[in-house]
């Protein structure tokens, strides 16, 4: 329609694709890279239109390489919710969208999902998730998920890093050191907004 994302022209938007593309231009404001505002934030206006009433995002279109979604299962709410909050957080710390009101309904979707998230075995989800929770602001579960994510860290003479789980599985075959690189770039992200990212080496 002119303002969401697809891998092709005239072919059904993805709200992932739609996620990880406002998120990267977003972030290349730091470094000055110009992008109009407008094509932006009619981008996230399609994002927003898969936001369920409980808060949480669904994949409402088809990703056709799901390779390029690495760990987020594009399948499950939780994961999804997570990565479309990290668009809508950097998006509006950007450029002022006020997405305030959307944020806090992503927020409150994952605040209700949490203790299964933290009793779950997807050490990918975790790292997401806790990730997601800090950057926007909710410090006590994010503090929560640093400290499961630290019990279940693995360590070896290289350093620090988090394994696939038996669960972490998409909707393709993930290879599982891809996966293990992932979690750990989460992980370590979600570590560092918290100021705890010497306890990662």
């Amino acid at each position: 329609n002119g303002k969401c994302y697809s891998v092709w022209v005239h072919r059904q938007p993805s709200v992932w694709l739609g996620a990880f593309t406002t998120r990267t231009l977003c972030l290349a404001k730091r470094w000055k890279v110009p992008k109009d505002p407008r094509v932006l934030s009619n981008a996230i206006d399609c994002i927003l239109g898969a936001q369920n009433d409980d808060g949480g995002f669904v994949e409402t279109g088809k990703v056709y390489h799901k390779d390029m979604t690495g760990g987020t299962d594009i399948s499950k709410k939780v994961p999804m919710t997570a990565f479309v909050l990290l668009s809508l957080v950097e998006c509006n710390a950007a450029y002022d969208f006020n997405l305030e009101t959307k944020i806090s309904l992503a927020v409150g979707y994952l605040k209700t999902s949490w203790r299964d998230v933290l009793s779950g075995t997807s050490n990918f989800q975790l790292a997401l998730t806790t990730y997601a929770l800090c950057r926007a602001g909710v410090r006590s579960e994010a503090r929560e998920g640093i400290a499961k994510l630290l019990e279940r860290a693995s360590k070896d003479s290289a350093g620090t890093f988090w394994q696939k789980a038996s669960n972490d599985a998409n909707s393709y075959d993930v290879p599982a050191g891809s996966l293990a690189i992932e979690t750990t770039a989460y992980a370590l992200l979600a570590l560092t907004c918290m100021g705890e990212r010497q306890k990662a080496t």
